[in-house]
């Protein structure tokens, strides 16, 4: 029983320096700097971790309106109104992040981050540029 319970509290312990991260920053325009609500973020686990312990860095990482999906090892959240996001809980190790924001902004990738303790990741958006010309007028607007 004792070594159970020492088995036990081991296990806890991993689990919880497992899980120790946060990642968090804005999202803004890469033109005007201008914040930019309703993004995606998404944190990909790219199967290192710095304590050792291993995953598959896989998953489909569907979220809820809020954010905080987790798939297997893939991590997501929505921006707030200021641009903002803030993932918790999350292994430390190395991860591709991603941000975009559907229809209005193109997406931005950045490769070998290292999330450890607190670790703030900021995004740049190029807004997307609309190339068929019935969708462009359309969106702005009939002009006779």
């Amino acid at each position: 029983m004792k070594r159970f319970l020492i088995s036990l509290a081991v296990l806890v312990m991993v689990s919880a320096i497992a899980y120790a991260a946060t990642v968090q920053g804005t999202v803004v325009d890469a033109d005007n700097g201008d914040v930019i609500e309703g993004a995606f973020v998404r944190f990909i686990f790219t199967g290192e971790l710095r304590n050792g312990c291993g995953g598959n860095g896989n998953g489909n990482g569907h979220g809820g309106p809020g954010g905080g999906g987790h798939g297997n090892n893939v991590y997501t959240a929505t921006t707030d109104e200021n641009g903002f996001y803030m993932i918790e809980d999350i292994p430390e190790g190395i991860y591709i992040g991603r941000a975009l924001k559907p229809g209005s902004y193109q997406a931005s990738v950045i490769n070998d981050i290292e999330i450890i303790d607190i670790t703030e990741v900021d995004f740049e958006l190029e807004p997307r540029v609309c190339t068929n010309p019935i969708l462009r007028l359309f969106r702005g607007g009939l002009r006779f």
